[in-house]
Order: structure tokens, then C-alpha cells, then sequence
């Protein structure tokens, strides 16, 4: 059984040492060498034919992403999988656009790296446990704002008026003699303004305007 051909792009040398180390010792891996910077990745993955390239993302000069960007450009079926200290959404997402098989925190266990390896070579994303936390959160924003934004489209013209001075801490009375409306109509609309939201008070719509840039 011929071995998976792994090369790690990591300007940390102590870091490189201990995954080449951690690789050795599985038997099933060839690390086949160690750069420190994404030119020299680049460079090397088509030199020593990897099959797997264990990419740093903050590297000197050509950075991770870019590097994996090139790799994929020119080398279709070698893997990449990210290494990073950085586990934000935006930042996963970016990498995957860029042609990234996994995503990988530094702390993650060995277990993770490994999977990470044979699930690119079966042709799988991978996730680590917190970067998959990451993303799932990031959705679930995502999906919370879109709702928020649908709901603010049902709001009616008066109504965010009137979202407008609440937020600018006018009280009903103020509010009902700038608009000339009674102060039960500006409680009403208050109201609707809440359900239509999903709020339960005036803190919370305060709260959920300044959050999601609900005021003019």
C-alpha cells in the first residue's frame, strides 16, 4: 500500500517538526518535506508530487490562502488542508473559495489531523470541531438576521417612524405630539412593532435595533 505523500507549509519550525513527527509515527504517511512560506509551497507540492499539503494560513510573503489558491490552479487533485490559530467563518469560507479540502484549528487533536488527511483523500470537506462550530454559529446568525430583515419589511412606513424615536428615547406622549396621534395609536403601533420583531419590551427593541442597524 503505497503511502499518502504529506507536505507541511509552516513558517513555525517547532510546529512543522511535531506534525512530521505525529505523521511519522501512523505509519500510513510520507512526509515527503517542510517549507516555511507559501512560495515555497507552491513550488514544492508540484516538486515532491503530495498528494496532501497541510497548509499554515499566516505565512510570509504568499500567504496560506493564496498559496492554496495557486496549488489547486495548477494541481487539481492534490489536497489542502488548513492550519490556523484564526477560526472565524469568513476567514473558513475564504479558504474553501480558494479550493481548501479542511479546515484544521492548531489545537486540534491528532485524531482531527488525521481524519482531516483521509477524509480530503476520499474527497470530503473537513471541519475540526471548532471550526465547525464557528460556521455552524455563522449560519445561525446569518438565518437570525435574515429573519430580522424580513420582518423589518413588514414594518410600516409609520411604524418605523416610530421605531425611530423610540430608539431615540422619545416617550409616548412626545411621540404622540411630534406625530399628532393619540398616545393609545403610538401604543398600539408600539405594540405591533414588538410582535412583528419579536421582542417583549422597549429595552429589547432598542437592543435589536442598535444590533442588526434597524435605525436611520
Amino acid at each position: 500500500m503505497n503511502k499518502i505523500k504529506i507536505l507541511i507549509a509552516e513558517d513555525h519550525t517547532l510546529v512543522a517538526k511535531l506534525i512530521a513527527q505525529m505523521l511519522s509515527k501512523e505509519g500510513f504517511y510520507d512526509v515527503v518535506g517542510s517549507v516555511p512560506d507559501g512560495e515555497s509551497a507552491v513550488k514544492s507540492a508540484k516538486e515532491k508530487k503530495a498528494d496532501v499539503v497541510l497548509m499554515d494560513v499566516d505565512m510570509p510573503g504568499i500567504d496560506g490562502i493564496k498559496a492554496t489558491a495557486e496549488i489547486k490552479k495548477a494541481m487539481k487533485n492534490v489536497k489542502v488542508i488548513m492550519l490556523s490559530n484564526h477560526i472565524e467563518a469568513p476567514l473558513i469560507q475564504k479558504a474553501l473559495r480558494a479550493g481548501a479540502n479542511g479546515y484544521l484549528s492548531k489545537f486540534a487533536e491528532v485524531s482531527e489531523v488525521i481524519d482531516a488527511i483521509n477524509s480530503a483523500m476520499k474527497g470530503e470537506t473537513y471541519y475540526c470541531k471548532t471550526s465547525m462550530k464557528a460556521m455552524m454559529d455563522y449560519i445561525s446568525n446569518q438565518d437570525k438576521n435574515e429573519s430580522i430583515q424580513n420582518a423589518c419589511m413588514q414594518l410600516t412606513s409609520r411604524e418605523k417612524e416610530i421605531l425611530n424615536l423610540v430608539a431615540k428615547e422619545y416617550t409616548t406622549k412626545e411621540i404622540s405630539h411630534k406625530l399628532i396621534l393619540s398616545e393609545r395609536t403610538i401604543e398600539t403601533h408600539r405594540r405591533n412593532i414588538m410582535k412583528k420583531l419579536g421582542v417583549k419590551n422597549t429595552a429589547g427593541l432598542m437592543k435589536l435595533s442598535s444590533e442588526h442597524h434597524l435605525l436611520e
